[in-house]
C-alpha cells in the first residue's frame, strides 16, 4: 500500500464536560472504541492507517495538525457521538468535504444506517450534508484529504443509548465502515483491495435478482460471475421459475433460492426477488448471461451520481451489443426514443425501484424502465460490465413472436402517448419490424417499417431489407 492511500482516523476527543457525557456514556470513550476497531480492521486489509489514538487522542485542532504531519492522507475520517437535548431529532448523519468527500460520506452514511438498523430498525437517517456552518466545519476545512465526519448515534434518547451500550455496537459499526472504505477506495482507484468479512454479519450492499427457467448449465456460470465480483457485500436471490429442472440449494450462504411456483413469468419472478431483497441496491442478471468481475464496482460509481446507474453491454466473447447509449439525468418519456438499457446493466436504489407488471412476458423490462425513468435520475458508467450470451437455446416466453405481439399491444394500449411522441413511436415500430422479420412475419414487418418511415421520415438499412422482402413475398403469393 502506498502513502497516497493512507487513511487517518480521528477518534474525536469529546472532553469530560456534561455535554459529552450522557447517563454514564462518555463520548470520548465511545469514539475511541469504534476508532480502535476500525483501525484494526483496515490494517488487516493492508491499508496504511493512522489513528490519533496512537498519539494521545489530542483535541482538535491538534488532531488535524497531526494528520498534516503524518502526510499522504487520502481519507480523513472523524468519529463523533454527540449528546444533544432529549427532545432533539434522533438519527445517524454524516458530513463530507465538498467534491470527493461527499461520495465517501455517502458510503459511510449508508454503511452506518444499514448496520445500526440491525440493532434498532427504527433508527432515523438524517442523511449527508456538506457541513457548512456546523460543528463539522472545523474538520472539513482544516483537515487533509477527502474529509468525512460521521455521527452514528446522538445519545439523545433511551433508544440511542440502547444502541450505544449494545455489546455488538462497536464491532458492527467498525466492520460496516471498513467495508465501505475498502469498497470506496477500490472504486475510487486508490487501491485494489477487496473487503474480507470477519465477525459481525453485515446486511448486503447489493441484492442481485436472478430469475431462472430450466437452464441449469447457464445458471451456474451466471452465479459464478456474481460471486467473483470485486465487491463482496452482496446476496444472490435465485428465483426458480422453471417447470422441469428444479434448482438445487447452494453451499454459499450468499445465495438463496426462492421457489414461488414455476411458470409465472419473468416479471413475477423478479417481483419475488424484490420482496426478498435486503440490500440497499438492486441489480439484475438473466440466467444465460454473465457479468465482468467489476460489474458492481461500476454500479457503485454510477450510484454516487444518481439513484439509477447503468453500464455498457457487450456480447459474451464477441463485439459490442448494440449502440452505446449514454443516459444522464431525469429522462421521463424520452427514454422510449431509443433502446432501453438491459436489466443486467442496471442497478437501482431499492427504495425507488418500481415493481414489474406481471401481465407482460417479453417487454416487462421496457415497461419497468419507462416507469422508473419518470421518477428517478439515471447515470451511465461508460465501461462494459454486462455480457450477453448469444445462443440458439429456448427463449420460451421471450421468443420473437411474443415480443412482436406485446410491442403491438403496447402501441395499441398507449395510442394516445405514441400519437404525441413521434420519436418514441418510430422507435417502437422499428423494433416491431426487426423482430417480425427475424420471426418470418414479413407482412407485419413491412407494415411496421412503413409506420417507422412515416414517423421518422427516413429509411435506415435494417428497415429497407424487410420492406424489400415483404414486397417479394407479396409478389410470389400473387403469382400462385
Amino acid at each position: 500500500m502506498t502513502a497516497h492511500g493512507r487513511v487517518f482516523v480521528a477518534s474525536g476527543h469529546g472532553g469530560d464536560d456534561p455535554g459529552a457525557i450522557a447517563d454514564g456514556i462518555v463520548e470520548r470513550d465511545l469514539n475511541a472504541a469504534v476508532a480502535a476497531r476500525l483501525s484494526t480492521r483496515l490494517a488487516a486489509h493492508g491499508v496504511d492507517v493512522v489513528s490519533d489514538l496512537d498519539h494521545g487522542n489530542p483535541a482538535f485542532p491538534a488532531e488535524a495538525a497531526l494528520a498534516h504531519e503524518v502526510g499522504g492522507v487520502k481519507y480523513y475520517i472523524a468519529i463523533h457521538h454527540n449528546h444533544v437535548a432529549s427532545d432533539a431529532p434522533r438519527g445517524a448523519e454524516a458530513f463530507g468535504s465538498p467534491g470527493p468527500g461527499i461520495a465517501l460520506a455517502t458510503a459511510l452514511q449508508c454503511a452506518q444506517v444499514d448496520s445500526l438498523r440491525t440493532l434498532d430498525p427504527d433508527l432515523p437517517d438524517r442523511g449527508v450534508k456538506d457541513g457548512a456552518e456546523t460543528g463539522a466545519a472545523k474538520h472539513l476545512t482544516r483537515a487533509p484529504g477527502d474529509v468525512v465526519v460521521v455521527e452514528p448515534c446522538f445519545l439523545s434518547s433511551p433508544a440511542d443509548r440502547a444502541i450505544a451500550t449494545d455489546p455488538r455496537y462497536a464491532d458492527l459499526l467498525a466492520e460496516a465502515w471498513c467495508r465501505a472504505i475498502i469498497d470506496h477506495g477500490r472504486v475510487d482507484g486508490t487501491w485494489s483491495t477487496s473487503f474480507e468479512p470477519a465477525g459481525p454479519s453485515l446486511p448486503p450492499v447489493f441484492s442481485v435478482i436472478l430469475p431462472t427457467c430450466d437452464r441449469p448449465l447457464f445458471l451456474a456460470e451466471a452465479i459464478d460471475s456474481i460471486l467473483s465480483q470485486t465487491l463482496t457485500g452482496l446476496e444472490v436471490i435465485v428465483i426458480d421459475d422453471g417447470l422441469t429442472h428444479p434448482v438445487a440449494d447452494f453451499d454459499d450462504e450468499r445465495v438463496r433460492v426462492i421457489r414461488p411456483g414455476g411458470g409465472r413469468g419473468p416479471a413475477a419472478a423478479r417481483n419475488s426477488g424484490i420482496d426478498a431483497a435486503r440490500g440497499r441496491y438492486l441489480a439484475f442478471l438473466d440466467d444465460d448471461d454473465k457479468w465482468t468481475p467489476r460489474r458492481l464496482d461500476l454500479a457503485i460509481k454510477g450510484l454516487r451520481r444518481a439513484p439509477v446507474a447503468v453500464c455498457w453491454t457487450q456480447h459474451l466473447g464477441g463485439p459490442l451489443g448494440g449502440r452505446r447509449r449514454v443516459l444522464e439525468g431525469r429522462l421521463g418519456d424520452r427514454l422510449l426514443e431509443d433502446t432501453t438499457p438491459c436489466l443486467g446493466a442496471t442497478a437501482v436504489e431499492r427504495s425507488v425501484a418500481p415493481r414489474f407488471e406481471e401481465r407482460w412476458m417479453a417487454i416487462e423490462d421496457v415497461v419497468w424502465w419507462w416507469t422508473l425513468a419518470k421518477q428517478a435520475s439515471v447515470s451511465t458508467v461508460e465501461e462494459v460490465g454486462y455480457l450477453v450470451r448469444l445462443h440458439d437455446g429456448d427463449r420460451g416466453r421471450n421468443a420473437n413472436r411474443v415480443r412482436v405481439a406485446e410491442n403491438l399491444q403496447l402501441l395499441a394500449e398507449q395510442r394516445q402517448f405514441f400519437s404525441t411522441h413521434r420519436r418514441s413511436a418510430a422507435h417502437r415500430w422499428r423494433r416491431v419490424s426487426l423482430l417480425a422479420r427475424e420471426d418470418g412475419q414479413y407482412i407485419t414487418s413491412a407494415r411496421a417499417a412503413i409506420w417507422h418511415v412515416a414517423l421518422s421520415r427516413r429509411i435506415p438499412g435494417p428497415i429497407r431489407r424487410p420492406l424489400s422482402r415483404a414486397v417479394r413475398h407479396v409478389r410470389r403469393t400473387r403469382q400462385r
